[in-house]
Formats: structure tokens, C-alpha cells, sequence
């Protein structure tokens, strides 16, 4: 990006970056309030590391924001939260197809 700045790729990189990051945070915000419910106990060390992490980089820089070492764990609850969501569509799917082939439904002529 600051090598050549004048290209098109490191432009739409430069304003991908603070709207990625504003994505991410709130999938895995999302992510940890859905997996906290399910699956804490296997994700309880990643819990551990994410606010050793913070509580390192608040006492000793002051910011929270150097988060390098996170990354892949808040990428990991982004993903269990679209995880979460996969297993709440197909819940959902299956019982709107059970609902359609009862004998008595609407549109069905069985």
C-alpha cells in the first residue's frame, strides 16, 4: 500500500481495512455470545487468550487496538457465529419442509 499508493488495489485495500475491522469485531462479538452458550468449555482457553491478550495491550500500550496476536481467534468466533447461523437456517428449513408435508396442510392434496 505504501509502496505504490497510486494503485487501484491499495486503495480499495486502504478503505477495506477499518470496515473489515468493524466486521470482524462484530462477528465475533456475536460469535462469543453464541459459542459461550454452546461450547465454552472447548473454547474456554481461546476465551482466556483474547482477554490476556487485551489486558496486556491496555496495561502496557494504553490501546487495545494492537490486536495481531488475536486475529485468528476473532476470526475463529466470527466463524462459529456463521456457523451458529448455517445450523439456525437448516433448523429452520427442516421445519418449515415438515410443516408443508403434513397430511393436512395447505396444498397438499394427500
Amino acid at each position: 500500500m505504501n509502496q505504490f499508493p497510486e494503485r487501484t488495489s491499495s486503495k480499495i485495500v486502504l478503505h477495506m481495512i477499518p470496515a473489515m475491522s468493524y466486521i470482524i469485531f462484530v462477528l465475533a462479538a456475536l460469535g462469543l455470545l453464541v459459542t459461550l452458550r454452546i461450547k465454552w468449555r472447548q473454547l474456554l482457553f481461546i476465551y482466556l487468550m483474547i482477554l490476556l491478550d487485551i489486558a496486556q495491550c491496555l496495561y502496557f500500550y494504553g490501546s487495545s487496538r494492537f490486536r495481531a496476536p488475536i486475529e485468528p481467534m476473532l476470526v475463529l468466533l466470527a466463524i462459529g457465529f456463521t456457523w451458529w447461523l448455517s445450523l439456525l437456517a437448516r433448523a429452520t428449513s427442516e421445519l418449515l419442509l415438515r410443516q408443508g408435508q403434513r397430511p393436512g396442510a395447505p396444498g397438499n392434496r394427500g
